[in-house]
């Protein structure tokens, strides 16, 4: 190929035209510059928050030296595998048994639909609009509104069911009680949000638990994230 100023991005993470194409491509165009952008994957100028490869185009274009992307940590990483049945989740500290695992299970869920309103607003773009749905896994939806999101047996662990609302503000989940059903789970009602603690009663056993050392789900085909979990959880997006 001629000899002509080039720069060829790639994303770290892509598989639809991963870097082994790029390093082949740049291989082609003598003295052309390959920069790598770690936990990128497809679309480099618009998949990556690190600003490197944005910084790297005005560099190029301006003539002066592209500077590699430091190797930051990923603010995506990557999902776990789903526990199949309620069976395979570990309870929450202090609350032990089905009614534990079933907890688990909501937090579970909860961290789940936040993934999904995160990964479709940055798709969008902009702030997803009132009245968007989200599919639960198993069954059931989420419908957001301005001020909350409506549950409606939500799904994502199979055989346990979250219904009710739970306010937004500023991006975080305000303090709400969700009712519990489904035909694995222990019915009843447990109240989530701002808090360090989740409480209410499960096949009538009342309960309040500290979740500052509380884990989401062990699949038994490797753990999730060993982070414990934070409230409150976030962000999930501004609705306008």
């Amino acid at each position: 190929l001629p000899n002509i100023p080039t720069l060829v991005l790639s994303g770290a993470q892509d598989l639809r035209t991963p870097t082994s194409n790029a390093r082949q491509i740049a291989a082609q165009i003598p003295n052309a510059r390959l920069l790598v952008v770690p936990f990128t994957g497809h679309s480099v100028l618009g998949s990556d928050f690190s600003g490197c490869a944005q910084s790297a185009v005005a560099a190029f274009f301006e003539s002066v030296t592209i500077r590699p992307c430091k190797s930051e940590a990923n603010r995506f990483g990557p999902t776990p595998v789903t526990p199949t049945k309620l069976a395979f989740v570990k309870p929450i500290p202090g609350l032990s048994g089905k009614p534990g695992r079933t907890l688990t299970a909501v937090l579970d869920t909860v961290v789940d639909l936040s993934r999904q309103v995160v990964g479709a607003t940055l798709q969008a773009d902009q702030e997803l609009p009132s009245g968007s749905s989200f599919g639960g896994l198993h069954g059931g939806y989420a419908r957001l509104t301005k001020s909350a999101v409506r549950l409606n047996d939500f799904t994502f662990v199979n055989g346990v069911q979250l219904t009710g609302s739970l306010p937004v503000k500023s991006g975080q989940i305000q303090p709400a009680s969700i009712r519990i059903t489904g035909s694995a789970a222990s019915h009843g009602t447990i109240r989530i949000g701002s808090t360090k603690s989740a409480s209410g009663t499960l096949e009538n056993h009342r309960f309040n638990v500290n979740l500052a050392n509380a884990h989401i789900s062990s699949t038994g085909l490797g753990d999730w994230p060993t982070h414990p979990v934070q409230f409150p959880l976030g962000p999930l997006a501004h609705i306008r």
